[in-house]
């Protein structure tokens, strides 16, 4: 067995119904999502009622083979929902970074859930704005193998994190973001709850100073690191400039965390599964530069 397969093991992928405490917090989140998400609507002007109205079709198509949320996925949108309040509030980010909800449009077709929309500010450049596509996942079984595949292969086919609704005041822009780096992010079932008991009862300097905040940052850069490499290793030299741009900004917010301890959650399950399946992505990509013909394409 190997120490994937023992973390997967660990993880508690139980579908029993969610506790009252967890049941408030989705509650909350829900009606979180109702302020910070991205709505089709709004962007008539941008690509037509008919194709507003075709997107909406697919995504009514969409919801019914779905059907109702599980509790699994009521856990990850409760995640979502305290990433979305404390990405601003408690600043998790670094100051000035705005978080959004995707529509549903991206969260269904594009897989992604959030947008951070991070500022950098740097004594030689312009404030420039970085969007980080990410997926929110709280779980192993199965579910964040097939994410990070996923990434994969949008790298792989040139097109990495698509997203198509986006709108930035800061940018001054309304439409299709391409090449926006793509991650997954995420903690275990029991660290998702006692974070959101926190986050339930109000403990505003409890959430500011949370180790989760230090452990997402860790899989952002880490995941950013990795895309990087590999984009680099099959000859996606857009892709991987653009990963390696978020990078440079996430390094510098990581430098102003550094006073957060990880505690705990250094032993958070979904982390460690996270980092190892990163670090044999980076392997991967090693290998590739290392014996890869130059002057070829593979």
């Amino acid at each position: 067995m190997t120490f994937e397969d023992n973390l997967i093991k660990g993880i508690d992928h139980n579908q029993e119904r969610l506790s009252p405490l967890m049941k408030e917090a989705h509650e909350r989140a829900k009606s979180l999502f109702s302020d910070y998400q991205i709505q089709e609507s709004d962007f008539v002007d941008t690509y037509g009622q008919e194709t507003i109205g075709r997107d909406l079709s697919r995504i009514s198509s969409a919801e019914k083979s779905f059907g109702e949320p599980d509790s699994l996925k009521q856990v990850s949108e409760v995640l979502e929902g305290i990433i979305l309040k404390e990405g601003e509030m408690s600043e998790w980010f670094g100051p000035g970074v705005e978080t959004m909800k995707t529509s549903r449009f991206d969260d269904y077709f594009n897989g992604t859930d959030l947008i951070l929309e991070i500022v950098e500010d740097t004594e030689d450049t312009t404030a420039t704005n970085l969007a980080l596509g990410v997926d929110v996942t709280f779980t192993t079984s199965g579910s964040l193998g097939e994410k990070i595949d996923r990434i994969m292969g949008e790298i792989e086919e040139g097109k990495s994190g698509t997203i198509k609704y986006f709108k930035s005041d800061r940018l001054g822009f309304e439409g299709r973001m391409i090449r926006v780096p793509h991650i997954v992010i995420g903690l275990e079932k029991g660290n998702v709850e006692r974070l959101a008991q926190l986050w339930v009862n109000g403990n505003k300097k409890d959430m500011a100073e949370h180790p989760a905040q230090r452990v997402i940052l860790e899989e952002i850069k880490l995941a950013l690191e990795s895309f990087s490499e590999y984009a680099e290793s099959i000859r996606q030299e857009e892709i991987a400039l653009a990963y390696k741009k978020a990078l440079a900004v996430v390094n510098i917010i990581i430098e102003g965390k550094e006073v957060i301890d990880f505690g705990d959650l250094a032993n958070d399950r979904v982390f460690n599964l996270i980092r190892a399946q990163m670090l044999n992505i980076k392997d991967m990509a090693d290998k590739r530069m290392r014996y890869r013909p130059k002057g070829r394409l593979y």
